[in-house]
Formats: C-alpha cells, structure tokens, sequence
C-alpha cells in the first residue's frame, strides 16, 4: 500500500511537471532547463521523504488499529459466551418458574381437597355431637320413660280391682243407655211424623198464596189500566198548559179532581190489597224464601219481582198527581198558598207493606182542595227512600250542583247514631277497621283496603307493622307504597304538622309538568308519590322510578329543594311571566320549565324553545346547579357548536339571568381542579358492593336507605337562594356517580 500512495504521488508531480514544461518559452535554453529540473528533482526527494515519513506515521496508526480491533474481537467473543450463558442460565430458570409454579398448582389444589376434608370432618363431627346428645337425649326419655311405666305398673297393681268393678259399672250403665236409646228412637219417630203433617199443611198454605198472588196480578193490571188513564189526563192538562201558557180554568181544575176521585177508590183497594197481603198466616212468612227452589219453574221468584216492580212504578206514577198541583202563576194566589202549604213527604210503608193506620173518610171540602189530597197522598210514600226528609229540601227550583230529584234512594242511608267512624281526633293507635280503611281508601291506597279489612284490627296494627308484615298480610310488594304508608303512619302517631304531607299524588303529576319531566308522570303515579315521599326521596327510589339520567336527577334534586326553601307551598313555581324587564334570581329560582321556554322566546330564541319539553330544565336547576351553564343550556336546546354567534348570545343573556353572583360562583367552580362539565347523557348507575358490604347485605333492605335526593340539612333555611356551598357540592357529586340499590 505505501508503494502504491509513493506511485500515485509521483505521477502527480510529472503530470505537474509537465503543465510547467509546456508553459516555458521555446527560447530557452536546455541548460536552464537542467537547472530548474534538478531544483524540482531536490524539491521531490524532499517531498518523498516527507511523504515516506507520513506513510511510516500511516502505518503505525494502521498496526494500532489493527491491534484494537483484535482487542475488541477478543472481547465480542468474550461478550458473545456470557451472553450464551446468560441465556443457559434463564432457560434453566424459566424451567424452574414453570416447575414452581406446577408445584404451587398441585399444593392449591392440595389445599382445596384438604379444605374439604376438613369442612367434611367438621361437618361429621358436628354430626357425631349432633348424634351424641341424641342419643343421651334417648337415654333420658327411656329413664323417664321407664320411670314412668313402673309407676304406672305400680299404679295398675294398686288399682286393678277397682277398674275391674268400674268397668263392670259402665257396661250395666251402657246397656241402661241402650234401652234409653231405643225410647227415643220412637219419640222421633213420632216428631218426624208430625213434621211431615205440617209440611202437608204448609204445602197447602203455600198454594193458597200462590192463588192470592194471582188475585194480586189481576189488581195490579187493573190499576195499571187506572194509570192510562191518569197519563191521558196529565198529557192533556200539560198540553193546555204549554200552548195557551195561561192559568187553568176552573173548569179543568173541576176534571182533573174528578178524575183523582174515580182514581182514589180504586187506590183505597190497592191499600186494602197490601193490608190483606200482611195479614197472612205469621208463620208462612218464611215458607217462600225456604221453599222457592222447590216451586216449579220458579213460580214464585217470576211473581215477587213483577210485583215489587209494578208496584213501584204505580206508587211513581201516582206521586206524580201531586205535580198537577204546582202549576200555578201570579192569577192563582189561593193555589199559590196551597202549594207552600202542600207535604209531599210520604210517610214509609212498613216492611210488610201496610199503611201505619186506617183512613180517614174523605169529605167534599177534602176532595176539591189541595189539602184533602195531601192528607190522602202524605200517608203514602215510596219504600226504596229510607229515613230520607224531603221536606228539607221543599219545592225550591232547580240549582246547579244541588241534589237531584232521584238521589234520594241513593243518599238516605242511615246515620251513625253514635258517629263512631267520624271520629279522626282520636290516637290512630284508637282508630277502628273502618277508620283505617276509610283513610287508606283517601290516601291513594284504596286497592289494599280488601286484605287491611281482614287483617287490620285497630291503628296499632299499622304502628307496630314492619315492612315484611306488610309485605305478607297486606299484599304490598310495591316498595314505595310501603314506604309513602310508614311515612304517613309516622307523621300521624307523632302528631308532626309537616306542609308536604297536604301534596298528594295528583299534585306530584302536575309538579313533574311544571319541572319539565312529564315522562316520569306514569311511574310516579303508580308509586302514589306525594309531597311526603319527595321530601324523603332517596337515589334508589328515583333508580327504582326508572329515572336514570344523571341530569334528572339533578333536575328534581333542586326542585325539592325549592319545595324546602318555600315550605311545599303548592303554587310556589311560576308558570306565566309577570314583568320582564326587573327578574332577580331569587324569581328565576321559582321558574317553571314552560316559564323558561317563555324568556328564551324573549330573548329571540323561539324556535330552540320547545327542545326543553322534556329536559327537566327549570329556573331551580339553572340557578342552584353549579355546573349548569349556558354550554349545557345550549346542549339541551341542540344549538350546534357552529354557530358561535347564537351561543355568544344565549350566553350573556344567560348571564344577565342568573345575576353576577351565581355567575362568579360558577366560574369559581369551573375553574376548580375538581371540576368536570355537566353532562346530558350521563346515567346514574347502581353502586357496586364491595366484600366489606356482604355482612350487611341481609340487613338492610331497599326502604332502608337513607341516600335522600335533597336532604334537609342542605334545603335552604332563608328564602334568598344561593348555590350550594363546597360540601354540599360533594354530596351532589356523590349523588350523581353513584347511587346504592340495596
């Protein structure tokens, strides 16, 4: 290689050699040719020695290089066999691992069959013990009864004569007895006889009545015959009336009572019919009712039926003569006199029909007055209307939401002389079956009145019921129902005057309207939901309601706090706007969700407005809710993010609304490390029980939890609304991660 670079060297300088040559005149001279030659000839022998002395330096590098590349050879060998013996070393401790760790399987498995060795010895030697004091348990009960049967032997021994002769005794009695026996035999026999006469002679009885009952048919036709014709009447008298609307004549007065005196005789036989009716035999009076299922084709139901209801329909028709007498008008004063004067309460017909007394004859001056009928017609009256008065009522002309003519029958039941179930005053420890189930029937629990008739015996019983006894006797497998019971039941027996008591479940519909959950409305009106129940609402029953967004719940978490702070005042939210121009927040905090759809048409965002239906949106959320916030709003309203301009301009009217404090309080919290935005489609999810909750799983049940929505502590005492303080925001937080179904 060196004689290769001095070679390379060489040609350089002759190529330079020859350059120069070229550029020398051809004048000159070869002498001074030869001068310049051998300077350049010394020039090059010192420039070989110098390059000579370079290639020597060269190599010497050269040699060092090449003796530190063996050295580092030597030592990538080396390297290369400890690698390989690393790599011996950690295959054979993978082999270890694997082995230990087969090991560790066959000990655990090891350990579980010892486990259930001992559990099995354990178990037979419980089982042994068990069998053990068995057996000295036998051992006892064969002492005693050993004990027991030599006293008895003893006994035997000392009393074996005696029963001998007692039972000697009793077969001389019992044939005694047997002879008894056969005197009664023919005693009854006799009886039986005799009470077969009778039914032949009540079988005669009933077939006489069979015949008046028929007499009775034929009566009834006749009167009904009477009653066309008293319709003819009335048809005619109310025709004259209502074309001429004028008085009646003197004349037509003359034939309407000449028609009532043909129609009175015949009346009078009708009261004869019902007196001859009750003056049957008093012993046949419950032959019919013993004896219907034996009368062919029912004979005597087909007889009974038709005539109470003919019967009722003349005594009807016949009430209504009295009508023709309360025509009158400013012509007719002596009418008009007899009319205030005139009874129409009929005296009640007694149970077996007949009239209280006899009839008094009726004079001429009787039968052309109004009087005379009164004192004719005041004796009868119809037997469907109880104890009702009539004459309370009078002849008054009709009003709306008065009583109607045909409610008497139905309101005529008789009064409580002692008036026992009206007495709510008294301990609900005191209170009767039908105090209880009348208050259950108010409550909205109306469907368990059935099974609370059968198993409730006082207002004790509802005190002292645990949720498993109401579960199991009154059939409430509703948890909620249990719960709003319990509740009630407490606030009663402590005498407690809360306000959300007086909000029932009808309220709490309407209360969803207005807080903007309406979808909720099914659920909680099934699960009765009142004001109580919302002041004592925990996350598992809003979980349990199937209300699972994370924003509801916030939603009616301040509006139970709004109840709070107003004291449940049922109209304490506001549905209309009032004045626009000075809203504090203390007013938003009252608003309703259609009250805040109302302020975003104000402020020209109409046609995002009805996007809130349904959100739970209201003026409670926006101010008392930390993290909602015109983002949030935005979100809700579907505002895409694109058009800044629309959400630059929801949020400074946003914040003109909630006021600078609950702005600055905001932003407080936004800019808190803690903080994470408010999301719409969070969901509140179950909480997961660890191992340490297991021991107290069977203790407590779903209407124990005490995880309350809005509890009181955090309601709001003053009536100035301000955001929750930072503790109060930890609750929340709490609330919406997660909530316990126990």
């Amino acid at each position: 290689m060196q004689r290769m670079d001095v070679e390379i060297d060489i040609y350089k300088h002759f190529t330079w050699l020859r350059r120069v040559n070229h550029t020398v005149a051809n004048n000159e001279t070869y002498q001074e040719r030869l001068t310049r030659l051998e300077g350049d000839k010394e020039s090059l022998i010192l420039q070989v020695s110098v390059l000579t002395d370079q290639v020597e330096a060269q190599g010497d590098k050269i040699r060092d290089l090449e003796s530190c590349v063996e050295e580092h050879h030597l030592k990538l060998n080396a390297t290369e066999e400890m690698l390989q013996q690393e790599l011996l070393s950690r295959t054979s401790l993978e082999t270890q691992k694997l082995d230990l760790m087969a090991e560790i399987s066959n000990l655990k498995i090891k350990l579980v069959g010892l486990e259930k060795e001992k559990n099995d010895c354990q178990e037979s030697q419980t089982k042994a013990e068990m069998l053990i004091q068995e057996l000295k348990n036998l051992k006892i009960k064969v002492e005693e009864l050993e004990n027991e049967r030599a006293q008895y032997e003893w006994k035997l021994k000392a009393t074996k004569d005696a029963e001998i002769e007692r039972l000697q005794s009793q077969i001389s009695s019992r044939t005694i007895a047997q002879n008894e026996s056969s005197e009664r035999e023919e005693v009854f026999r006799r009886r039986i006889k005799e009470k077969h006469q009778e039914v032949q002679r009540l079988k005669l009885g009933m077939e006489t009545l069979l015949a008046a009952n028929e007499e009775k048919d034929l009566r009834i036709e006749e009167l009904t015959l009477l009653l066309n014709q008293y319709r003819r009447v009335k048809n005619f008298v109310m025709a004259t009336h209502g074309s001429s609307e004028r008085l009646l004549s003197v004349n037509s007065e003359d034939e309407v009572e000449s028609t009532i005196k043909k129609l009175i005789p015949k009346n009078n036989q009708t009261l004869e019919l019902m007196k001859s009716e009750s003056k049957v035999d008093p012993r046949y009076q419950t032959l019919p009712g013993k004896l219907s299922r034996s009368t062919p084709n029912g004979s005597h139901d087909g007889y009974r039926k038709p005539a109470s209801q003919n019967a009722l329909h003349i005594n009807s028709e016949l009430n209504g003569i009295q009508s023709l007498y309360i025509i009158r008008s400013a012509s007719a004063p002596v009418i008009g006199e007899t009319e205030n004067n005139l009874d129409i309460t009929f005296n009640d017909l007694s149970s077996s029909g007949t009239d209280p007394g006899p009839h008094s004859p009726l004079s001429t001056e009787g039968k052309k007055s109004p009087k005379g009928i009164k004192k004719f017609w005041g004796k009868i009256r119809r037997s469907p209307s109880g104890n009702f008065n009539t004459d309370e009522l009078g002849l008054s002309e009709f009003k709306r939401g008065g009583m109607r003519a045909t409610a008497g029958p139905r309101l005529s039941r008789t009064k409580d002389p002692c008036n026992k179930n009206s007495d709510y005053n008294a301990p609900f420890a005191q209170w009767s079956n039908e105090q209880v189930c009348n208050w259950l029937e108010d409550f909205g629990l109306g469907q368990y009145v059935i099974f609370a008739r059968q198993w409730v015996s006082s207002g004790h019983t509802l005190l002292t019921a645990t949720p498993q006894s109401l579960e199991k006797e009154l059939g409430i497998k509703h948890p909620l129902h249990r719960k709003k019971l319990q509740l009630a039941v407490n606030a009663i027996s402590s005498k407690k005057d809360e306000k959300s008591g007086q909000l029932d479940h009808v309220w709490v519909t309407r209360w969803l309207d207005d807080i903007g959950l309406p979808q909720y409305k099914d659920q909680f009106h099934e699960a009765r939901v009142d004001g109580r129940m919302l002041q004592y609402l925990t996350v598992n029953d809003l979980l349990f309601l199937k209300v699972t967004s994370q924003l509801h719940h916030l939603s009616i978490k301040c509006a139970i706090h709004v109840l709070h702070a107003n004291k449940f005042n049922p109209n304490c939210l506001r549905r209309r706007p009032a004045d626009e121009n000075n809203i504090s927040p203390s007013e938003v905090v009252q608003w309703s969700n259609h009250r805040v759809m109302e302020w975003l048409r104000s402020v020209d965002l109409a046609e995002y407005a009805p996007n809130l239906r349904g959100s739970g949106v209201h003026g409670g959320l926006i101010i008392l809710e930390p993290r909602f916030t015109s983002d949030t709003l935005a979100m809700l309203l579907n505002i895409p993010p694109q058009k800044t301009l629309l959400r630059r301009h929801l949020a400074t009217n946003f914040s003109l609304l909630i006021g600078p404090e609950a702005q600055l309080e905001k932003r407080e919290i936004m800019d808190s490390s803690t903080y994470t935005p408010l999301s719409t489609a969070a969901k509140v999810r179950p909480k997961k029980l660890g191992l340490s909750h297991f021991s107290n799983l069977r203790k407590k049940k779903f209407d124990d939890s005490t995880d309350y929505v809005c509890p009181v502590d955090l309601s709001p005492q003053k009536s100035d609304f301000k955001t929750p303080n930072n503790s109060s925001i930890k609750d929340i937080d709490k609330m919406e991660q997660v909530g316990r179904l126990i």
